[in-house]
């Protein structure tokens, strides 16, 4: 009777252990980094969201100009929710002309949530006018309107162009012309390696892998962008050129159509797999079963049997055997 007691009592306690830590990982917040959105050359708004699960959660946002970040905002807590909470940050004064970083992060009493790192290009300029001592190449007269007189940048942003990342391809155009442009519109042909996501500007229409952007009137000395956001393929393989196309059109007013494009190319990069990457993924899909978790209380108690009754029944039966006095027969 007292074997049985002890052995029920450690079958509990193991059991009451699993769901205490069950229970504890379960608590710990819900962190997940969204996409940026409102993106200028001097702000933008930080987006993603948190579940608290129902644990009072800080929340922030890390932000900087490389992958490391180095900034941090905090934002107001969800308190004790069990809903999706909505982070938006609003950035001013960021650098211009270049990418930038960010991550949402949730921490409670029970650990703590990183939301992966996204990036995004920043426009170099702002919507407006600038002047022509700024670069513009214009005829003497001011009236030129030809392709060589629109400048394109197009730029891909991604920290590691790995299969299944996320990256965004930026198209920035300029009317470096002395003229004001009309019935002006970019298409930009996305490569068979990745999937659209979205897009920063309202008007265009997509059909397959192009998509076409309505900008009507383009005033002289006026630059602004577009960006794209897409997911690299999964099947992506090693060295495959992701290669972007862009073009500018426009109709002159003798109804001439002028047309400048640009490409923009990175490869494909596999990282290789550690250990980790590949048991961690596994194991959690696993303890997510109750049969899995029910395997291990099983496998452990029969250890704790094995350990405290069985061994011990044996080395008893081994001492008294060795106990027993060997007596000589005697020959008579």
């Amino acid at each position: 009777m007292y074997k049985v007691f002890v052995f029920a009592a450690s079958l509990l306690m193991l059991g009451g252990f699993v769901y205490v830590a069950h229970a504890q990982v379960s608590q710990i917040p819900q962190a997940e980094t969204g996409t940026a959105e409102d993106i200028t050359s001097t702000s933008v708004i930080l987006r993603g969201s948190v579940v608290a699960n129902a644990i009072p959660a800080s929340v922030w946002v890390e932000h900087g100009k490389t992958p490391a970040l180095g900034n941090r905002t905090d934002v107001p807590a969800p308190q004790d929710s069990v809903t999706r909470y909505e982070v938006r940050v609003s950035l001013s004064g960021i650098p211009g002309g270049s990418s930038y970083y960010y991550r949402v992060i949730a921490e409670n009493q029970f650990g703590r949530r990183e939301g992966s790192i996204v990036n995004f290009a920043i426009p170099a300029i702002s919507a407006g006018a600038v002047s022509e001592s700024e670069g513009a190449s214009v005829s003497e007269n001011g009236s030129a309107l030809t392709s060589q007189c629109v400048s394109l940048l197009p730029n891909l942003s991604n920290s590691q162009f790995a299969p299944g990342g996320r990256m965004n391809y930026s198209f920035v155009y300029r009317n470096e012309c002395g003229s004001e442009i009309k019935n002006a519109s970019i298409k930009i042909i996305l490569p068979s390696s990745v999937e659209f996501v979205g897009t920063d500007y309202l008007d265009f229409i997509r059909d397959g892998r192009t998509v076409i952007y309505t900008l009507g009137s383009v005033a002289p000395h006026f630059q602004s962008a577009i960006v794209i956001e897409a997911n690299i393929s999964k099947d992506a393989r090693e060295g495959e050129p992701v290669i972007f196309e862009g073009s500018f059109s426009f109709r002159d007013s003798a109804g001439v159509v002028h047309s400048a494009g640009a490409r923009t190319e990175e490869l494909v990069h596999v990282p290789s797999p550690t250990l980790a990457a590949i048991t961690l993924p596994a194991l959690r899909v696993a303890f997510e079963k109750p049969l899995v978790w029910l395997l291990v209380l099983f496998i452990i108690s029969f250890a704790v049997y094995y350990r405290f009754f069985i061994r011990r029944r044996g080395a008893r039966a081994t001492k008294s055997r060795a106990l027993i006095p060997f007596v000589e027969p005697s020959h008579q």
